[in-house]
């Protein structure tokens, strides 16, 4: 309904008018509420697994890496060899209905590794900057990588040696299975 006009511009709501304003207000704030409690509770439900153990025995595989909860702090120390307390860097991921860890430590990506096969450009400058270098730095590879590089003259040159990987596509060494007990 429109607006009464009562003279110099000013005009008068009918009470009927500000009660539908309402509604729509009171509609609106409601589905805003209930679209962010589903969006928090699915956040929760996909990054705040609190039983890694239960949940890898039920779902297999799934490849995505999540920080340790606290639950697993005291088993993280222990498989890593870590001083108490030391896990919270830890994360986890599910291989084959078990838990797996990995301690990120100096540079070690807990990730996946690029296994892209073309040369990276930063590899090339490298080599064009430095002929005949035996090894090329991580820094410059990426730490992704599990390929090592050198330089033959200015060309660049990938070592035929690269590091494991399991049947995921991480780092092999960088991660260890959870025992079960």
């Amino acid at each position: 309904m429109d607006p009464v006009p009562v003279g110099h511009g000013a005009s008068i709501r009918r009470p009927d008018q500000k009660a539908d304003s309402v509604m729509v207000l009171l509609k609106s704030s409601l589905a805003a509420i209930s679209l962010l409690t589903l969006v928090s509770s699915m956040a929760r439900a996909a990054d705040g697994v609190q039983d890694p153990v239960a949940y890898c025995k039920s779902i297999g595989t799934n490849d995505t890496v999540r920080p340790i909860p606290s639950s697993l702090h005291t088993k993280g120390d222990a498989l890593f060899d870590l001083k108490p307390h030391a896990s919270s860097m830890l994360q986890w991921r599910c291989m084959d209905h078990a838990v797996w860890i990995c301690s990120p430590g100096a540079n070690l990506p807990c990730g996946k590794a690029d296994v892209t096969l073309g040369t990276p450009g930063p590899i090339t400058e490298w080599c064009q900057g430095h002929p005949d270098t035996d090894f090329v730095p991580m820094y410059v590879i990426g730490h992704n990588s599990p390929f090592t590089w050198s330089c033959k003259g200015k060309e660049p040159l990938r070592s035929p040696h690269e590091a494991k990987l399991d049947s995921r596509g991480f780092f092999k060494s960088y991660w260890k299975q959870l025992p079960t007990q």
